[in-house]
């Protein structure tokens, strides 16, 4: 007893519709593959840039709340500015009380 083949006993039109649905399938899952890995990728470099960020701004609090009320430098590639926490440039206006 010999068993048929899938297309054996079809028409070419059956085969036809066959494929292309067969073909529209594999596009669609490779859309969809594509589409997930790219919103994947790009949540991704958003959460390390705002991580990033918030780093950065701590970094900065840290450095404008230190103790001896100094200017920090904050460098962008050969940018280079101080800066001061403007509750030091406060106590030093406010007159000391005698």
């Amino acid at each position: 007893m010999r068993t048929k083949g899938f297309f054996q006993g079809r028409t070419k039109k059956q085969i036809a519709i066959f494929f292309v649905i067969a073909i529209y399938l594999v596009l669609s899952v490779g859309y969809i593959g594509y589409d997930l890995w790219n919103n994947f990728t790009q949540n991704v470099v958003v959460a390390a840039f705002n991580q990033g960020k918030s780093a950065t701004i701590q970094e900065l609090i840290t450095a404008a709340e230190n103790e001896k009320c100094e200017a920090f430098p904050v460098n962008m590639g050969q940018k280079q500015i101080k800066l001061i926490n403007v509750a030091c440039l406060n106590k030093a206006e406010t007159p000391t009380k005698q």
